[in-house]
């Protein structure tokens, strides 16, 4: 277990580096690594904003550079992307760490694995055709052929390496029930044509991923959260995940955020903490909170996660259904397999 005190001192480097007293030493830098913070804490060493030690300073710059040249390759598949898209007159969506990016980071300072576009659920066949057309590939083997055919999204490489998530939905089936149209209206149109989510939106769609993910997510995240909260207003975010049925998720989140800094009244009519009470004020949400940052366990991971995810999401039923459709998908996957 991470020293507490060690990663609230890296939260506060990422988010107040002049308030330091003290350059940031090896094992700070190398938390930040782990973290998947050094690229952020990198660039703020170049724009003289945070004093690091030698080899500190190095080991961030060094991360920064790399998350760069990453994200130049992604803008470039992306830039082609979306002159394909608009072509067939699909507005997409940016999701996640590209979202993030721009709205609050810049470039080289948010790593991310992908890019995650969102496009209407009728035009997905279209979207993907487009993409394929310009050279991506599904990164599935063939071994998941119902799963994915099915699925929320698909994992596309395009020739440069980038990869592109193309998302007809936020979420897989039934956990959450986003209204997708709505969210596609809200978006702020970029100068390339891109969409980006509502602030308010946005802060709901982080607490929906960090529950699929067993909210087993990097200090990253939270400062994610914390950069994004201002920008959101509480009454939207209480009224999101009332309406999309993440309650203790969002829920979840906010405490933890409200753990690490986030102002209780901050966003506006309620607060932080009121929506966070009025979602989910129970023992059970405060325990998800306390599970941020974190690391699923070696041993059992995948049984480890879908049972945070389980508990994560609003009732007993959701869960249920949500498990043995996956189940049913994969029995599909396996006959499939044996069929060929």
């Amino acid at each position: 277990m991470i020293e507490a005190g060690a990663l609230r001192e890296l939260c506060a480097a990422a988010l107040r580096p002049e308030q330091r007293h003290a350059p940031v030493g090896d094992a700070l830098a190398a938390l930040a690594r782990r973290e998947k913070l050094a690229p952020l804490l990198g660039g703020l060493c170049l724009d003289g904003r945070l004093e690091a030690e030698s080899g500190a300073r190095a080991l961030l710059v060094e991360d920064h550079q790399r998350c760069l040249v990453q994200q130049r390759v992604a803008e470039r598949a992306l830039a082609e992307a979306v002159v394909a898209l608009l072509a067939r007159d699909i507005r997409p969506m940016l999701l996640k760490g590209m979202a993030l990016s721009r709205r609050l980071f810049g470039a080289g300072r948010r790593s991310m694995r992908d890019v995650d576009l969102l496009v209407p659920r009728r035009q997905f066949g279209a979207a993907r055709a487009a993409l394929e057309a310009l050279g991506a590939r599904s990164d599935d083997d063939g071994t998941r052929r119902v799963t994915m055919r099915l699925f929320h999204e698909v994992d596309l490489r395009m020739p440069s390496g980038a990869a592109i998530d193309l998302h007809r939905g936020l979420s897989p089936w039934p956990i959450f029930t986003v209204d997708h149209p709505a969210v596609l209206a809200r978006g702020a149109r970029e100068a390339d044509g891109l969409l980006v989510p509502d602030p308010s939106d946005l802060l709901v769609m982080l607490a929906m991923h960090a529950a699929g993910d067993g909210f087993a997510v990097p200090l990253r995240a939270v400062v994610d959260g914390l950069l994004l909260a201002p920008l959101a207003r509480a009454h939207e975010v209480l009224e999101r995940a009332q309406g999309w049925h993440a309650r203790r998720a969002t829920a979840a989140w906010l405490w933890a955020l409200l753990g690490y800094g986030l102002a209780p009244d901050g966003g506006g009519g309620p607060g932080w903490r009121g929506v966070a009470e009025t979602l989910d004020g129970s023992a059970g949400a405060h325990a998800l909170a306390r599970l941020v940052p974190s690391r699923l366990p070696r041993r059992l991971r995948m049984w480890h996660l879908r049972a945070r995810t389980a508990w994560a999401l609003d009732g007993v039923a959701r869960p249920a259904v949500f498990y043995s459709w996956r189940g049913l998908l994969y029995v599909g996957d396996w006959v499939m397999r044996r069929s060929r």
